[in-house]
């Protein structure tokens, strides 16, 4: 049975969002009762799905059972090329809003179980554009959370009230930051960024540039953030690239394994620090 609350963050992670399911399950199995979560990209899909009240059986099972090159329609670099100078975006988003209309329903922010908060980046006022359910209730989910995965290049912005937004890994990749709950776990999930294979073209190299970028910004949010009653849970060994839409079931199922392997080591941190903290008190 959970005894403590702690605030979980879940970072940017492309396609390599099954470690956030592993952690999530890992945080409930060490008895602790998420009480806040907060979530960038492909953690605002997992943060925002757990805190509408899926399970983390039912997020990996959604998981595992996903079909990335649908949600992901990549044909080849012309028709992409074309698409970017058309719409700013490689990618169609119309498969991948489908998919989150039907599985996030209307519900807004204001309806989550427990307190959600999803993070964009407003290319506009060039800060994090932060939507949560106390200050936005009324905020649909699904439109926050296509907001905040709209991965440059790959996606074109989202329009919404006057102002374009985009990946909220652009400024905060880790919102860690933003979680109110003490304590409060942090989990990265680093992934590769693309392969240069032969001679890279532009768009190659444009999208290793922001992946690069997307993890450096990770870094330097743990950084910023105080270490006192807070821990961060670094899902290594993911030798995958984050948008690897022919991922195999078999992968899928060892990130969920390191996302939960990483959080309960993050987590003996924790109860270890607080322990030696409270007997310093003492």
């Amino acid at each position: 049975m959970a005894t403590r609350s702690i605030g979980v963050a879940l970072s940017g992670s492309g396609l390599l969002l099954g470690a956030h399911i592993g952690a999530l399950r890992a945080v409930e199995q060490a008895g602790f009762a998420i009480s806040e979560i907060a979530g960038t990209s492909g953690g605002a899909i997992v943060a925002a799905s757990y805190a509408a009240g899926a399970t983390p059986d039912a997020l990996e099972a959604m998981y595992l059972a996903a079909d990335f090159r649908a949600l992901l329609p990549f044909r080849n670099y012309a028709v992409a090329a074309v698409r970017l100078l058309l719409t700013r975006g490689l990618i169609s988003p119309a498969p991948f809003e489908a998919w989150l209309r039907t599985t996030l329903g209307e519900m807004t922010l204001g309806q989550t179980r427990i307190p959600c908060t999803i993070v964009a980046s407003n290319l506009t006022t060039e800060a994090s554009e932060i939507w949560r359910s106390g200050t936005t209730p009324a905020m649909k989910i699904w439109q926050a959370v296509l907001a905040s995965a709209a991965f440059p290049l790959v996606f074109p912005p989202v329009q919404m009230n006057g102002a374009w937004l985009q990946d909220g890994g652009l400024f905060d990749d880790i919102p860690v930051d933003l979680l109110g709950t003490t304590p409060r776990l942090g989990v990265v999930v680093g992934g590769r960024p693309t392969p240069l294979v032969g001679t890279p073209s532009l768009i190659g190299l444009l999208m290793r540039d922001i992946e690069t970028l997307f993890l450096a910004n990770s870094a330097h949010v743990v950084d910023s953030v105080p270490k006192d009653c807070t821990a961060i849970a670094y899902v290594e060994g993911v030798d995958v690239p984050i948008f690897d839409t022919a991922i195999s079931v078999a992968t899928r199922q060892k990130l969920i394994a390191a996302g939960s392997e990483a959080a309960l080591a993050a987590l003996r941190t924790l109860v270890v620090s607080n322990a030696a903290a409270a007997a310093d008190r003492a």
